[in-house]
């Protein structure tokens, strides 16, 4: 059985968490993508979320990073193809294509296949 003391470092941790992707997102992922784009000219359609285990799931930072961008006119940033590496083989990727809105608390899934 967890305790209280506990239970309450598992929560600021998650909080730390929480703010550290946030700051990572806002300070240097989105000025990263921007450069990319400039650079190559060719306009973005999404990005790729790689994650080892947990699903197709999205956090919470990531999440407010979606809709952030949608509400702002970002669009690219509301199409999230998830790859679970945990799930994947080395012959078969598994693979999910999320579309998030600014209004909606839950993605939808757009596509769902193993390569």
């Amino acid at each position: 059985m967890v305790g209280l003391e506990q239970e309450q470092r598992l929560a600021s941790m998650e909080l730390d968490l929480g703010r550290a992707m946030h700051c990572f997102l806002s300070d240097t992922f989105v000025p990263w993508a921007a450069s990319c784009q400039e650079i190559s000219g060719e306009t973005r359609a999404g990005w790729l979320v790689c994650n080892d285990g947990e699903g197709f799931a999205l956090s919470e930072p990531l999440l407010d990073f979606v809709r952030a961008g949608a509400a702002d006119g970002d669009r690219w940033r509301s199409t999230v193809l998830v790859v679970d590496r945990a799930k994947s083989t080395a012959a078969d990727v598994a693979m999910e294509v999320l579309a998030v809105d600014e209004r909606s608390r839950c993605p939808r899934r757009v596509l769902f296949d193993t390569l």
